[in-house]
């Protein structure tokens, strides 16, 4: 299991400097390149603690961007599940895209707001 190059490093950075969360933003990243991961192997991959795994992937099935899969083992112990992608991440980005430009287009009418309320006083 490959982890994250310089590359998705650099998607990630970016991800997480327009407001996503971080361990999404690695999480994301990572699932985009190795298609399907344990946690474990997202916790490895992406360089996250496990606590972190779980509330990034927690989210991420809110949101409906990640799906849950059982992995079948030998033996007892708890049971073990990948993770996938459920949209393709270019879509994925694309509705985080989207949100951040209706945000700033909220600001700026804001911002307008205040400019024409401060030039009438």
């Amino acid at each position: 299991m490959t982890g994250l190059d310089e590359k998705d490093l650099k998607v990630v950075d970016i991800l997480t400097r327009i407001g996503v969360k971080k361990q999404i933003a690695s999480v994301l990243v990572f699932l985009n390149k190795v298609k399907s991961a344990t946690s474990k192997e997202i916790e490895v991959g992406a360089n996250l603690r496990q606590p972190e795994v779980s509330v990034a992937v927690k989210e991420m099935k809110e949101l409906g961007w990640v799906n849950e899969n059982d992995v079948k083992k030998k033996g007892k112990g708890r049971p073990m599940k990948s993770y996938t992608l459920a949209v393709d991440f270019k879509e994925v980005v694309k509705q985080i895209v989207e949100k951040k430009r209706q945000e700033l287009e909220e600001e700026k009418k804001k911002i307008e707001e205040i400019v024409k309320i401060v030039e009438e006083m």
